[in-house]
């Protein structure tokens, strides 16, 4: 013990097991020691240990030590016969009392209650108001108390009082239990119908949180499927103006290279022009005349072979005639053997004569034919090509007169075009800036109209909400018409501004659109200019083949008429003998009508065929005679022929050779000044391309802008995101999803979200309680 009255030091005191004295002077501590037990024991009456109150036990101090400011007094008693049913070979009780007059019990040093302490002490017998301890004045009063109260007392000493006191309080007790746990039960009851209340309203807030939860997956998973759409627009975006930047470039070298083009070009063309103007057509017109004199001694033995050629032909012919009709006459003659001819020869002979004599009328007729037929061909020939001339002619005068009345200006010249082209430089480089500032300004929109959005969203949505989800306090009207209020000024400030840039937006454009308007007729004044400047050169080069075909129709002209005049010649000498066909027909009728006779004259018609077969014989040898003329003149007028059409090959070699030298140089300064014009197009065209590329650039960088200022404001919205959980799927099951799960939290309707801090606390004292009454019951 330790600070408990009269022992302010620590003092241990060993009792043995069998009689135990302590002696000392009146005023040591020896009663101090009696009372010290009782109150280790457990004994509630402070005036039995000689005290008026609680704190009074402790040690009050004195002139040499302080007061103490608690006091314990420890019990250790030997448990090795286990008369107490703890496990342990010793059992330690421990009192403690403050100064506030509360007192602390403790077996093995863990907190108990009394009613522990004394449960364990009952166990081996021991009461703390029992008489096992008798103090001094309690005998005196044991001799003197009446028999009966004498006889209780007995009953106490003996134990049997102390069973009767615990029975009649065990009696309270369980009656207090019994009160206590009806009103447990009935607690337990409106607890348990509170509890599923709150069960519910803390499965609603659950499934509140959760939907909500879902709600902000969801518009970060929308939100973030809007950005990731943006960025890769953005990068598309991107990519087209990088690759219409390239293509300008590109575009500008091949410029470049078609301008170098164009400048070789003019530089080919002038040399062409300087070798044509120093050469001379004197050789060229010498052998065009050979030519043509050629041409005219070939065309005439091309008659005269022709001539022969049909004179053999017909001489071949009567001969190959001529000896079927000796092989007939040979064959009638032996088949009429001794028949007389003799009245037919006569008339036969005579019917012969004039029969050759129109034979050679006739081939006459046939040759004259045919020389007719040749010459007609060749002024036909020639027409048709005096006819090519003058229709080249009129087309190539229609075309100077179509191109000077489409002509923009006749006086256009290459230093005017310069001037027109430094100009559109000028308004181009006007134009880009335009296109940078419309940029900004498109950008500017874009943002203020993100934030608009954005504020009226967040308008919307404060205006369905309840409890506030960050401090999850409930939403006032106040608070609402406070928010509501700024967010309308920021908005209309936002509006105001948008409205500012609209308007200088508009006239941003307005001023493109003139300045493209400008850029525009200027252009289109250039490509007329350029086409002018082409139409004058090609009206020249006109002029030029207009005059070389003028002096092709004189010389065809002149060789038309000289045919003309052969022509009428040979139609006078063609009409004298037109009839000579019948006149031969019936000649040789009425021979054939002589030969026929009757067999009367049979003696007449063998001498007919006889003299007949012997004209023949003459005949065949007098057309063999003129074959070999003929053709010794074939032969000869042949050889002149081929002699002449070999000259006629070499000059016409020689004038090839002429026209080559001056028609590949005219050939060439055509082709070249064809591929000049396709150059001066193809400049044009690239031009425009780079315009239009340019303008494409500028309508890129509006859609950037746009593109930025919304994947800015979609940043802006994923920072209200942090470290959410996204959802893969596309925008529409997203959006599906979304609207899905705000209706679901619509339904459910006002929650109660205090329940989920309410809930635990008051379902843990729940089943404490319960268990409790379980335990009891």
């Amino acid at each position: 013990m330790q600070g408990f009255k009269s022992f302010p030091k620590k003092t241990e005191l060993l009792f043995t097991p069998k009689i135990n004295v302590i002696l000392g002077p009146n005023g040591s501590g020896k009663s101090n020691i009696s009372e010290a037990l009782c109150f280790v024991l457990g004994r509630l009456s402070i005036k039995s240990m000689r005290a008026s109150k609680a704190g009074n036990l402790i040690f009050m101090g004195t002139k040499s030590l302080g007061p103490s400011r608690e006091a314990f007094v420890e019990l250790v008693f030997d448990n090795s016969d286990k008369v107490f049913s703890l496990n342990t070979e010793e059992v330690s009780i421990r009192r403690i009392v403050r100064k506030s007059g509360s007192s602390i019990y403790k077996i093995n040093n863990q907190t108990k209650t009394r009613q522990d302490v004394l449960g364990l002490l009952a166990q081996a017998g021991m009461d703390p108001n029992g008489f096992n301890i008798i103090l001094q004045w309690e005998i005196q009063n044991f001799v003197r108390m009446p028999s009966t109260d004498r006889r209780k007392i007995i009953e106490e000493v003996s134990g049997i009082s102390i069973y009767e006191t615990r029975k009649e309080k065990a009696i309270k007790e369980l009656e207090k239990t019994e009160e206590r746990l009806k009103e447990v039960s009935t607690i337990l009851r409106e607890r348990t119908s509170y509890l599923n209340n709150l069960e519910r309203e803390r499965q609603l807030a659950l499934k509140y949180k959760q939907l909500e939860s879902d709600v902000k997956r969801l518009k970060a998973s929308i939100i973030h499927y809007d950005l990731t759409r943006k960025k890769k627009e953005l990068d598309k975006v991107n990519s087209e103006i990088e690759g219409k930047n390239k293509e300008i470039e590109k575009t500008r070298k091949a410029l470049l290279q078609i301008r170098t083009n164009i400048d070789n070009f003019d530089l080919k063309i002038n040399e062409i022009n300087s070798t044509i103007q120093k050469s001379t057509g004197f050789e060229q017109e010498k052998i065009n005349k050979e030519i043509a004199k050629l041409m005219a001694d070939i065309s005439g033995l091309g008659v005269k072979i022709e001539h022969y050629q049909n004179k053999i032909d017909e001489i071949s012919r009567q001969k190959k005639e001529l000896e079927n009709t000796i092989k007939e006459n040979e064959s009638s003659i032996n088949e009429l053997q001794k028949e007389p001819l003799r009245r037919k020869h006569e008339e036969i002979s005579s019917r012969k004569k004039e029969l050759e004599e129109v034979e050679k009328q006739r081939k006459k007729f046939y040759t004259t034919k045919s020389e007719l037929k040749s010459l007609k061909e060749r002024i036909e020939d020639k027409k048709a090509i005096l006819g090519n001339y003058n229709s080249e002619m009129n087309y190539i005068l229609r075309q100077i007169e179509q191109t000077s009345l489409g002509m923009f200006d006749k006086k256009t010249t290459p230093e005017k075009l310069n001037e027109l082209k430094a100009l559109i430089a000028e308004k181009e480089i006007s134009l880009e800036g335009l296109g940078k500032r419309e940029t900004e300004m498109g950008k500017i929109f874009y943002s203020h109209e993100n934030e608009i959005n954005k504020q009226e969203k967040m308008m919307a949505k404060i205006s369905g909400m309840d409890i506030c989800p960050v401090c999850k306090s409930k939403i006032t009207k106040e608070h609402t018409h406070e928010i509501a209020s700024k967010s309308k000024e920021e908005i209309n400030n936002l509006k105001k501004e948008i409205s500012t840039s609209r308007e200088e937006l508009g006239k941003i454009q307005k001023q493109k659109e003139s300045l493209k308007d400008e850029i525009n007729k200027i252009s289109s004044e250039i490509a007329k200019r350029e086409e002018d400047l082409v139409k004058l050169r090609n009206a020249n080069e006109k002029k030029e083949q207009i005059k070389s075909l003028h002096e092709k129709i004189e010389k065809s002209k002149k060789e038309i008429a000289e045919f003309e005049k052969s022509k009428v010649v040979m139609d006078r000498n063609f009409n004298e003998n037109s009839d000579i066909e019948q006149r031969y027909e019936k000649l040789r009728l009425e021979v054939e009508e002589i030969s026929l006779r009757s067999k009367e004259n049979v003696d007449s018609e063998i001498s007919f065929k006889q003299r007949e077969l012997e004209r023949a014989k003459i005949s065949l040898k007098q057309l063999s005679r003129e074959e070999e003329d003929f053709a010794e003149d074939l032969n000869s007028n042949q050889e002149d022929y081929d002699e002449k059409e070999t000259s006629l090959e070499e000059k016409r070699e020689q004038e090839e050779e002429l026209s080559r030298q001056f028609k590949s140089l005219i050939s060439k300064r055509g082709e070249l000044e064809t591929e000049k014009r396709k150059e001066e197009s193809r400049v044009m065209e690239n031009e425009n391309r780079i315009r239009n590329l340019e303008q494409d650039i500028n309508v890129f960088n509006i859609e950037k802008a746009r593109i930025s200022a919304e994947i800015e404001n979609f940043e802006t919205e994923m920072l209200d995101f942090p470290n959410e959980n996204l959802v893969s799927a596309s925008r529409e099951v997203l959006l599906e999803r979304l609207n899905r799960t705000r209706d679901n939290i619509g339904r459910i309707g006002n929650v109660n979200l205090l329940s989920l801090e309410v809930y635990d606390s008051i379902k843990k004292q729940y089943d404490e309680i319960n268990e409790k009454v379980e335990i009891i019951k």
